[in-house]
């Protein structure tokens, strides 16, 4: 979660013969949904918290049915952390494509969360002009916004910067991700505090990592000197996948920082 695809096609009748030949046209607009990765971006008319629903399209239609949806709230992460979760997940998300329009409907497994609508791009790229109605993700109370929406760019590649530790200062990691197929991540990297390497030695399961459009949500085991241990991890990316906004969790310790693409 590619791209939400507009195909037009132009349906032409002819006729009329020789000199006096006439002709006359109508237009019918199919409109097809191609499976990847996108994010949905609302914005509270209140001025709260922005969300991103990150999901991702597994096929190609005009109606779509996906349950892998997650809401991401990068504004909330902090070494305080706020009160507010900084993701929510277990949404699914179903809608329809009618011409240039799309409506959907994000739930819950035990219910209704919010429905939206909103216009394609002539390309299929991008929605504009949408409204939100419905729930928010840190405080289940009913918000009405806007929404946009895009298509995101698989994360993958080398990612270098400084996360600060609530309890060891700055750590300089280095992470590599490899996206396959069916969205899990492979992951390899360290991190360096006061001096000690930590580096990743695998994910803790098959499903332990995953894309869910612009987020990243992983557990690798970790091992140094002073023994191994376990990390969480989530982030969220730019369009571009050039930046990820990282939060890693580790016993007694939760780091944070914005890495870049080598």
């Amino acid at each position: 979660m590619k791209n939400l695809m507009l195909v037009v096609c132009l349906a032409v009748v002819a006729a009329g013969c020789g000199s006096a030949a006439a002709s006359s046209s109508s237009t019918a607009e199919n409109v097809t949904m191609q499976g990847g990765q996108w994010e949905y971006v609302v914005t509270p008319e209140n001025g709260g918290t922005t969300m991103y629903f990150g999901t991702n399209v597994p096929t190609s239609n005009a109606t779509f049915d996906v349950n892998n949806v997650a809401i991401f709230q990068p504004s909330q992460i902090s070494l305080t952390q706020n009160t507010g979760p900084v993701a929510c997940q277990t949404y699914t998300l179903n809608g329809k494509i009618d011409k240039s329009k799309i409506e959907g409907q994000f739930d819950t497994p035990t219910g209704d969360f919010a429905s939206f609508s909103g216009q394609l791009s002539a390309d299929g790229k991008s929605i504009s002009d949408g409204k939100y109605s419905g729930q928010n993700c840190d405080s289940f109370s009913k918000i009405q916004g806007t929404l946009t929406g895009y298509t995101v760019e698989p994360l993958k590649g080398t990612f270098t910067g400084t996360l600060t530790s609530n309890t060891q200062g700055s750590d300089i990691m280095t992470i590599t991700f490899t996206q396959n197929v069916d969205k899990s991540v492979s992951i390899a990297g360290a991190f360096v505090e006061k001096g000690v390497t930590t580096s990743f030695v695998g994910a803790t399961g098959d499903s332990a990592a995953v894309f869910t459009g612009a987020s990243v949500f992983f557990g690798a085991n970790a091992a140094n000197v002073n023994g191994n241990s376990l990390l969480a991890g989530m982030g969220h990316s730019n369009p571009a996948a050039t930046e990820l906004t990282l939060q890693i969790n580790g016993p007694n310790e939760q780091a944070i920082g914005t890495l870049k693409r080598q």
